[in-house]
C-alpha cells in the first residue's frame, strides 16, 4: 500500500505543479531530455521542465547502498524508480528530496551529503531530503527492522547534526503528511482560481 500511495501522491503533486504553471528552476540544473517543451524563460536562467518516468537502475541502487552502507526501504527505492525531478518539495515542513535526474543518481546524492551531511553516514544515518532551511531527514539505520523500512529522523543546523529527533515511523508515513497538506494547497489554489472567473 505504501509504494502506491508514494507514486499516487507524488503524480498528483506533479499534475498540480503543471496545473499552476509548470515547473521552473535554473537552467543549468535540468538535463535536455527534461525540458518541456514550451520553454518559458521567468528570468535569464530559468527555464520550464517536467518531471519524467524514472530509468533509475538496480545498478544504481546498488551503488547508492553500497555509498550508505546499507539496504535501502523498499519504498523509497520504488519512489527513486518512479519519477525524475530536479526539484520536489513536500508537506507543510517543506521537504525537499535530494534531486533525481537521469544517470546521476548516485554522483549527486554523494555531493550532496559530502557537501553538507558527511558526517551522518558513519553514524547509520542515511540523509535523504533536506528539511526547510533548517536541517535534513535521514533514515535511522541503527534500528534493524524488516524491509529495512527505517524509522525517518530530522538533524537540525544549529544543532550541529549531533541530536536525532524522530519525524516519522517510516518512509510511507511521511506521505500521509504529504497528501493532506497537497490537498489543502489544491482546494485553496482553486478556491481561488473560481473566484476570479
Amino acid at each position: 500500500m505504501g509504494e502506491l500511495r508514494i507514486k499516487a501522491v507524488v503524480d498528483k503533486y506533479f499534475d498540480f505543479m503543471e496545473e499552476t504553471g509548470g515547473l521552473f528552476y535554473m537552467a543549468d540544473e535540468a538535463p535536455e531530455e527534461m525540458l518541456n517543451d514550451n520553454v518559458v524563460h521567468f528570468e535569464d536562467d530559468d527555464i520550464t521542465w517536467s518531471a519524467i518516468n524514472s530509468t533509475v537502475s538496480a545498478q544504481e541502487i546498488e551503488a547508492l547502498e553500497s555509498y550508505y552502507r546499507h539496504r535501502l526501504p523498499s519504498d523509497y527505492v520504488a519512489f527513486l524508480k518512479h519519477r525524475h525531478f530536479v526539484h520536489l518539495q513536500m508537506g507543510s515542513y517543506q521537504v525537499a528530496f535530494f534531486k533525481n535526474l537521469p544517470g546521476r543518481i548516485v554522483i549527486d546524492t554523494k555531493e550532496k551529503i559530502k557537501n553538507y551531511y558527511w558526517n551522518l553516514i558513519e553514524r547509520n544515518y542515511l540523509p535523504f531530503a533536506a528539511l526547510s532551511d533548517f536541517g535534513v531527514l535521514c533514515f535511522d539505520a541503527n534500528i534493524a527492522i524488516p524491509n529495512n523500512d527505517y524509522p525517518v529522523v530530522e538533524f537540525s543546523h544549529e544543532g550541529e547534526y549531533e541530536e536525532a529527533e524522530q519525524h516519522a515511523s517510516s518512509f510511507a508515513d511521511l506521505f500521509i503528511e504529504f497528501e493532506s497538506h497537497l490537498d489543502e494547497w489544491i482546494t485553496t489554489y482553486r478556491g481561488k482560481q473560481n473566484e476570479q472567473l
